[in-house]
């Protein structure tokens, strides 16, 4: 049986039912007998629950992540999948700029 002892604020987990769908989150308070965790995937099917939304899981429904688990090409779960994996695929473009081609796209966007 896993502790919340097991998880600190900010770490990045999976969480859902062992035979279940998994989501990946972002530990944002540990509680005494559960996880308050932000989802940084879209949960569920059809009216599924998007990302960001809060969820309090049991520890025992979590595992350790590393946030390289979320792979930016594939596309993410849920209704918005096509919008979703544009936007990871943007995150992870906007990963690989330097400081100066950051700031000269914040100009030029400024403009328009």
């Amino acid at each position: 049986m896993k502790s919340t002892n097991e998880f600190k604020v900010g770490q990045n987990i999976s969480f859902g039912r062992p035979n279940g769908e998994k989501t990946l989150a972002k530990v944002i308070k540990v509680n005494r007998k559960s996880l308050k965790v932000e989802a940084l995937q879209s949960r569920g099917r059809g009216r599924g629950k998007g990302a960001g939304r809060i969820w309090n899981v049991h520890p025992n429904l979590c595992a350790h992540a590393a946030l390289g688990a979320l792979d930016p090409l594939l596309p993410l779960k849920g209704p918005s999948t096509k919008a979703n994996s544009h936007a990871a695929l943007v995150t992870s473009a906007l990963g690989k700029l330097t400081r100066e081609e950051i700031g000269a796209l914040s100009a030029h966007f400024a403009r328009v």
